[in-house]
């Protein structure tokens, strides 16, 4: 389709050049004829010759004589040349004739408005085949195509249609690309795990590790002051899975060295994520697990597809008295031992805090409200007298 259109669009464009090409030489025809350009007022025959006694006065420093010059002035004029010297003009109505000039011009100029407008047209047809391209999908296009036919001319509607499957194609091209290589990243959970198992998904880059590059060493990545005892200790509530938007080649021998006991039996990196806006994602929903029993702890909430599932800790910048993940310990164990049938209810009431210090103030204010309801109440009495 699109090699058609470009097809129609050099021929509305070819159209509009011979038309303006036509337009411009009956111009100079008629401004030849009827004295509009450099035109002495003499015969061709006598050529305009300073100082000779058969020529008319000279031109006047090369400037045309005027079309509107009326007959009787011409006559005057080639008397005056002699006989010998007889002016274009004569027998000539210029008036008449310079009226039929303007005529044709005219008609010129509407014959070629009108292959302007063709050309217009089929440029608006790309134009809008074009957005169409762009602001709908293949499956769109058929469903404008059924809804056309009977109503449209069938060559138009088979058009759309094999275009609609074109972009189909191609659309199934690019999903390779920026979808998550499976619609089930994880295996599935055995029936009585998928009843209580919780999954723990972290990010990789300023969540467990950060890289750094320097002019006498080039790159080097660090690992967070605490990363190995959260990831042994964590490995006995949740099931852990790092998750992170680079490439395996980068991520795989990372994690080699992070974790060698292998406390994380999964590893996700770039081809599991979501291509969208020009970021990777993080996608939960494709996890093959129940979001209610999915946490997601990373540095950048916002990459990842279900905010209300992720845990915002401060990205770590090679700071060496970090306690940030051991700090954090506490607040994810307690989930798992609560049993909460939504994460994400505990998460959402943490919205905003630091996660870790809050949860502590509210432990601390909890036995202290437990003290004080079993302060007043005698749990052995001495029993009757």
């Amino acid at each position: 389709m699109l090699g058609a259109l470009r097809h129609l669009n050099q021929l509305g464009a070819s159209t509009a050049a011979v038309s303006a090409s036509l337009c411009k030489q009956a111009r100079t025809k008629a401004t030849a004829s009827f004295g509009m350009g450099s035109v002495c007022g003499t015969s061709a025959r006598a050529p305009c010759r300073a100082g000779s006694a058969r020529t008319s006065p000279p031109c006047g420093g090369g400037q045309a004589r005027s079309a509107t010059t009326s007959s009787a002035e011409s006559k005057a004029g080639a008397k005056a040349g002699g006989e010998g010297a007889k002016s274009a003009f004569d027998g000539v109505d210029l008036n008449k004739a310079a009226g039929a000039a303007e005529a044709a011009a005219e008609g010129t100029e509407k014959a070629g408005g009108g292959t302007s407008i063709f050309a217009m047209a089929l440029l608006g047809l790309c134009g809008t085949a074009g957005v169409v391209g762009y602001a709908f999908e293949g499956k769109d296009v058929h469903k404008m195509a059924d809804k056309a036919e009977g109503q449209a001319p069938e060559p138009l509607v088979s058009l759309a249609r094999s275009y609609a499957t074109w972009r189909e194609g191609m659309e199934d091209n690019v999903r390779q690309f920026s979808e998550p290589s499976s619609e089930k990243l994880l295996p599935d959970l055995p029936p009585p795990a998928a009843q209580y198992m919780r999954t723990l998904v972290l990010d990789l880059d300023e969540t467990l590790v950060h890289s750094d590059w320097r002019r006498e060493r080039g790159w080097r990545t660090f690992k967070r002051p605490g990363v190995e005892e959260f990831l042994r200790h964590m490995s006995q509530f949740y099931e852990i899975v790092v998750y992170t938007g680079q490439l395996s080649t980068y991520g795989e021998p990372i994690m080699e060295r992070l974790d060698p006991d292998r406390y994380v039996p999964y590893r996700l990196y770039r081809d599991a994520t979501l291509y969208e806006d020009g970021k990777h994602l993080r996608d939960l929903k494709r996890l093959n697990r129940d979001l209610k029993r999915v946490l997601y702890v990373t540095s950048d909430a916002k990459n990842c597809t279900s905010a209300p599932n992720a845990i915002e800790i401060k990205p770590w910048r090679m700071e060496a008295d970090d306690t940030t993940l051991l700090d954090l310990m506490p607040f994810l164990e307690m989930i798992v031992r609560s049993q909460l049938p939504d994460v994400r209810q505990v998460v959402e009431s943490y919205r905003g805090t630091d996660i870790p210090s809050e949860f502590r103030a509210r432990t601390a204010e909890m036995k202290k409200n437990l003290r004080q309801k079993s302060g007043g109440k005698r749990f052995f009495g001495s029993g009757p007298r």
